[in-house]
């Protein structure tokens, strides 16, 4: 962990981000999910948090703001990030050996007032394209 020297010299969007990511990872543990891999690395990119409970893998993308900001954070998560993540899920997938298990992809928005936060959990958030099969998607 970082000491306080070091928090005062980083940006704080990383500090807001972070703690967000902190609050999200409470948010799914508590829900009954297996937080697997946090940060997962993409090379050029990251998926926040994926979580896993029995035959099930969750793709979370988190997104955190303080309250002077116009929007929900969930808007940030635009299609570019999405086909990111999903790439990123396609990869993990095939190394975990996961393939036939049932992906879901969520958005956990964070909105900071100071201290407080609220967190807002978008379930199904977003899904890859179909790949013309009814109801199956492109893996």
């Amino acid at each position: 962990m970082s000491s306080k020297s070091e928090e005062r010299l980083e940006d704080p969007r990383q500090i807001l981000g972070r703690r967000g990511e902190e609050l999200a990872v409470a948010l799914v543990e508590a829900s009954g999910w297996l937080v697997a891999e946090r940060n997962y690395n993409l090379g050029g990119g990251e998926v926040d948090i994926v979580a896993e409970r029995p035959g099930e893998v969750i793709f979370v993308e988190v997104r955190s703001v303080a309250t002077d900001y116009l929007a929900t954070p969930a808007l940030t998560v635009d299609r570019r990030k999405q086909q990111f993540v999903i790439r990123g899920a396609r990869r993990y997938l095939l190394e975990r050996k996961r393939e036939n298990w049932r992906v879901r992809f969520d958005i956990v928005a964070v909105t900071f007032c100071g201290e407080e936060a609220a967190l807002e959990w978008l379930v199904d958030a977003f899904q890859p394209a179909p790949s013309g099969r009814q109801s199956q998607y492109q893996w």
